[in-house]
């Protein structure tokens, strides 16, 4: 009885922290997925960083920003 339920813990433990860990990883996707926008889209027009600096390759994105 002891064995029993020494195992139905350790596999519960196990599978709460798999769900934690998996849960931390796609809030670090989303993250990743945000900053990345943030350094490459404008957030006023939409606009990413390629058409702006193409637009004006003396000023570019930074200074449209």
């Amino acid at each position: 009885m002891f064995l029993y339920n020494f195992i139905v813990t350790i596999l519960t433990l196990t599978i709460l922290t798999g769900i934690i860990i998996d849960t931390f990883a796609v809030l670090r996707e989303e993250d990743e997925h945000n900053l990345k926008d943030i350094n490459n889209i404008c957030f006023i027009c939409g606009d990413n960083r390629n058409n702006l600096d193409k637009k004006d390759p003396k000023k570019g994105f930074v200074y449209h920003v």
